[in-house]
């Protein structure tokens, strides 16, 4: 299966904001989310400054 979020990133690199892309089994999107708190970023750079940025970060897995 497949769990996708965006993610805003602010010009500091913290996570504003987070949203679930497409189709996803609730309770596996939480388990995936709460990982994700704990990612840290860099911001993204514009002519050398950071900036807001949205990235994708699809999580794939097998059930077994």
């Amino acid at each position: 299966g497949r769990v996708a979020f965006r993610v805003l990133i602010d010009p500091t690199g913290t996570q504003v904001a987070r949203t679930i892309v497409g189709n996803y089994n609730l309770e596996l999107a939480y388990y995936f989310e709460e990982h994700l708190k704990q990612f840290l970023f860099s911001p993204a750079m514009d002519a050398g400054k950071p900036v807001w940025s949205w990235v994708l970060i699809p999580f794939e897995f097998k059930i077994l």
